[in-house]
């Protein structure tokens, strides 16, 4: 730094110049450098937190769109069924049991055979990679279904897999970046303008932050008005509005839990429990297919 800081003072302007406009650009460049290599933990953090399920492609991490789930109880009855959307996401519900899990997609297979052993070499939690699955509460499953594309060998990936993708790496780089970055503008702190590229390279992962919003529970709850207790074994309806035809009717868990999935439409609501009140509650417009509707609903005791 001592022979840097003689060439800087030592020579012209225009060199003084040239030598912060070398910096600028380096420095900006490595700045968005660790911005892309910590986006995969960023976009893996809001998987968790998105309230969904997602079907992906176990060689390459890709999510797959227009893929069937559908769950079966252990008999071999479908039970739910439904397709993943264009970020290769899905929603089903179901209450407490025991079900058997099917993804179709053509050129596909499941389950996963790539990941099967692997699973810390995955950026996604919660993995599925067997057929049967186990829900411990009324609620939406959002666990992550890796599928193996025909013909794909992971020792092909083996680098973007293992490095890449490995979600223990992914973790490293997002908590050395910030110090690599602070580290580099120290050595460079005879250029000043590393500083200020510094500041807005914070302030981008701040805004990564302010910008998502965490999805609300996959499920509704049920409560007392009063002790704000759950309440189980409550009755809910779900109606078609315009018809007033009855769709599906559930009973809460112990947890006072409850999930509809539903197609675009108007929706009413009907919760019962003996000792309470009856509770209405009515949806006028559901505009996307397979929407998850479920709400917390609070319940006051009968006057005696």
């Amino acid at each position: 730094m001592y022979e840097v800081r003689c060439t800087l003072y030592n020579g012209n302007v225009l060199e003084v110049i040239g030598y912060h406009a070398l910096a600028a650009v380096a420095y900006g460049l490595f700045l968005a450098m660790l911005l892309r290599l910590t986006r995969p933990a960023y976009l893996s953090f809001r998987r968790r937190k998105s309230g969904y399920g997602v079907v992906f492609n176990s060689v390459t991490g890709k999510p797959v769109s227009m893929a069937i789930v559908s769950l079966s109880t252990l008999g071999g009855r479908t039970f739910r069924t439904a397709p993943t959307d264009k970020e290769g996401r899905y929603n089903l519900v179901a209450p407490k049991g025991d079900y058997i899990v099917e993804v179709r997609k053509k050129g596909f297979s499941f389950p996963t055979k790539i990941l099967s052993k692997s699973r810390n070499d995955s950026a996604y939690d919660n993995i599925l990679c067997a057929k049967h699955i186990i829900v411990t509460d009324h609620g939406s499953i959002t666990v992550n279904i890796p599928i193996d594309p025909e013909g794909g060998k992971r020792k092909k990936n083996w680098f973007k897999i293992k490095v890449l993708r490995s979600k223990r790496m992914q973790d490293l780089v997002s908590f050395a970046a910030p110090v690599a970055a602070v580290g580099l503008a120290y050595l460079l702190s005879d250029f000043w303008i590393v500083w200020p590229l510094l500041g807005l390279y914070f302030a981008a992962l701040v805004a990564r932050f302010l910008d998502f919003k965490p999805a609300p529970p996959p499920y509704g709850t049920v409560r007392d008005a009063d002790t704000k207790s759950r309440l189980d074994k409550v009755m809910v309806r779900i109606f078609d509005q315009k018809n007033g035809k009855l769709l599906e009717t559930q009973v809460t868990s112990q947890k006072g839990r409850y999930a509809f999935v539903v197609k675009k439409g108007k929706y009413r609501l009907l919760v019962q429990k003996q000792g309470y009140r009856s509770v209405i509650i009515n949806f006028p417009e559901v505009e996307d297919d397979y929407h998850l509707l479920a709400k917390d609903v609070f319940l006051h005791r009968k006057e005696r």
